[in-house]
């Protein structure tokens, strides 16, 4: 039996401007060359509203980094429905750090 591996990186935020977004690893080193290419996710590319509409749990704490992810109600609807999943604690904790990367502390605290 064959099995396929898939190499997939996912870029949180965008490069800076002088830079692009790599899509392979190549590395020579005393003879030996190394090159592995691997697709691409690049997360500021990605609607909100569709990434929520999939229904799955696993994506929903990347949200904030998405166009339109970036508000309190967003990251509170997206909390709401990772309660509902076995291993919530985990997930929302993971919301929470990546929407406090984007998201205005001073209205978030004074809000909630």
């Amino acid at each position: 039996m064959r099995t396929y591996l898939f190499v997939t990186v996912v870029y949180f935020r965008p490069p800076p401007k002088d830079e692009t977004v790599a899509t392979c690893f190549h590395e020579e080193f005393m003879g030996q060359t190394a090159h592995q290419d691997f697709q691409v996710i690049s997360l500021w590319e990605l609607d909100a509203q569709k990434a929520f509409a999939f229904n799955n749990p696993a994506v929903l704490p990347f949200v904030p980094l998405m166009p339109g992810g970036k508000t309190v109600e967003m990251v509170q609807t997206c909390a709401e429905r990772i309660r509902q999943e076995e291993h919530a604690e985990k997930l929302e904790r993971f919301l929470g750090l990546l929407a406090g990367y984007v998201l205005d502390k001073k209205n978030w605290f004074n809000k909630y």
